[in-house]
């Protein structure tokens, strides 16, 4: 399946310039994914990073406290 974006080059007439949605869906999550690691980067860069082990004893606690 095809999708179209209008482009203005050509003899200064709209042209349509094919796109594969499926190229355009990934071209969206590459993006996503990249913004995520940035952010990641950040929070490194900042010290706002905890040790994975203390993440899940945080989570386990939490979900103790709710079960009583």
């Amino acid at each position: 399946m095809t999708f179209s974006f209008a482009d203005i080059e050509r003899k200064k007439q709209p042209q349509l310039r094919r796109k594969d949605v499926d190229q355009y869906e990934e071209t969206q999550e590459t993006l996503a994914l990249l913004k995520v690691l940035a952010l990641t980067n950040r929070q490194v860069e900042e010290g706002r990073l905890r040790p994975q082990s203390e993440s899940f004893a945080r989570i386990r606690k939490r979900l103790a406290d709710n079960q009583s």
